[in-house]
């Protein structure tokens, strides 16, 4: 009971685990899909193919969001998307530490 206790206090928002993520540069992880908040765009990533050329180019698109929206749709997430994030985020920050 002691230690349920304790991870409960030590607990943070989904919205602030998701947040920090996107602030570091890293992606938040929804549906298996990444999500990204570059220049002040946020929304996931998709690959663009000019039909006459072939080219791939990735873009990101941008999804008009209310910081208020945000943090209600990050409580709504299930906590596998906010563990993957996580755990995203731990093995980046692993790799850029290394020299």
């Amino acid at each position: 009971m002691g230690l349920d206790k304790e991870l409960k206090l030590k607990a943070k928002h989904p919205a602030l685990i998701m947040l920090g993520a996107l602030l570091r540069g890293d992606p938040m992880i929804v549906d298996r899909e990444p999500w990204y908040l570059q220049d002040g765009v946020f929304g996931p990533k998709r690959v663009m193919e000019d039909s006459k050329t072939g080219e791939k180019t990735e873009i990101l698109i941008g999804v008009d969001m209310s910081i208020g929206a945000f943090v209600q749709w990050c409580e709504k997430l299930p906590e596998d998307a906010i563990l993957q994030t996580v755990f995203n985020t731990v093995l980046a920050m692993n790799k850029k530490e290394r020299p």
